[in-house]
C-alpha cells in the first residue's frame, strides 16, 4: 500500500504543476540562488510550452531538469502520446509516467502497453479502470496492492461482492466487504465474507454498527464477546451510556466509567 502511496505522490507531482508568470528569460538568468533559477526555468518552460527551455538547466541537477521535462509534456494541449516520444530520449521515467498521465486522460489503456516498468504501468492500467469503472482491467494488474486496490474500489463503486472475492488477502477482502455494506446500507453483506475465521464476519458486523451508529446491528454478531465490543464502540460513536447496558460481561462496568451514565 505504501508503494501505491509513493507512486500517487509521485504522479500527482508530474500531473499538477501550478507555474508563476515570467515574461522574460533573463529573469531567471539573474537569479543568483541556482535553485530559483531553475525553478523559474520550469515556470517559463511550461507557460512558453517550450521544452528548449529545459535545457537551461545544469546537467548536474537531473531531478530538476527531468521535472521540467514532466510538467512540459503535461502542460501541452496535445493529448497523444506524441509529447512523451519526444521526451523519451532525455528520461526514460519521465517518459513512461507521461503514458500514463494520457492514459489516464483520455481513458485509453492500449497506451498502458508502451509502458514497460512494472508499477508504473499497473499504475496506469489502475487509473483507467477506476475511470471506466471496468472491473477487467484490474484483471492485468501484475502488482497485488495495485489489484487488490482496483477491485476493492469498483467492488463498491458497483456494490458488487464479488469483485471483493478476487482479492487475496483477508484484511482487504473484509474492508472490501464493509465498503460494499456501507454502500449499501445493508448489513447483510457482512455474511457474505468467506473467511478462514468467524472473526472476519463479526468484524464486517462491527464496523458496519460503528459507522450508522446502530446498535441494533450488534445484535447479528453471535459471539459474546465481539458482540459486546461492538456495543461499546458503538456507545462512544455516539456518547450514549446506556449502549453500555446491553453488554453482557464485566466490561458493562467499565463502559458506563468511561462514557459516564449521562
Amino acid at each position: 500500500m505504501k508503494r501505491i502511496i509513493l507512486i500517487l505522490i509521485v504522479f500527482l507531482i508530474f500531473a499538477n504543476g501550478c507555474s508563476k508568470e515570467y515574461k522574460e528569460l533573463s529573469e531567471c538568468d539573474d537569479k543568483l540562488d541556482r535553485i530559483d533559477k531553475f525553478e523559474c526555468y520550469i515556470d517559463v518552460a511550461i507557460e512558453r510550452k517550450d521544452l528548449s527551455v529545459c535545457d537551461k538547466i545544469l546537467s548536474e541537477l537531473a531531478n530538476s531538469k527531468e521535472k521540467c521535462y514532466a510538467m512540459w509534456s503535461n502542460s501541452t494541449s496535445t493529448m497523444d502520446t506524441t509529447r512523451c516520444d519526444i521526451i523519451l530520449s532525455k528520461f526514460a521515467n519521465t517518459n513512461e509516467r507521461c503514458y500514463a498521465y494520457v492514459a489516464n486522460s483520455t481513458q485509453n489503456i492500449t497506451i498502458c502497453d508502451k509502458i514497460e516498468s512494472g508499477l508504473t504501468k499497473d499504475w496506469c492500467i489502475w487509473a483507467v479502470a477506476r475511470h471506466k469503472k471496468d472491473p477487467s482491467f484490474c484483471d492485468k494488474i501484475q502488482d497485488s496492492d495495485f489489484s487488490e486496490s482496483c477491485y476493492r474500489f469498483l467492488a463498491e463503486e458497483k456494490q458488487n461482492t464479488s469483485l471483493c472475492d478476487k482479492i487475496v488477502s483477508a484484511n482487504v477482502r473484509e474492508y472490501c466487504y464493509w465498503d460494499v455494506a456501507l454502500k449499501k446500507h445493508d448489513p447483510d453483506v457482512c455474511k457474505g465474507i468467506n473467511g478462514k475465521y468467524e472473526w472476519e464476519v463479526y468484524d464486517c458486523y462491527s464496523n458496519f454498527a460503528y459507522e450508522e451508529q446502530d446498535e441494533s446491528i450488534c445484535e447479528m454478531i453471535e459471539n459474546e464477546l465481539y458482540r459486546d465490543v461492538c456495543y461499546w464502540d458503538v456507545a462512544e460513536a455516539k456518547n450514549d451510556s446506556s449502549i453500555c447496558g446491553r453488554i453482557s460481561s464485566v466490561e458493562r462496568q467499565s463502559c458506563y466509567e468511561k462514557i459516564g451514565r449521562g
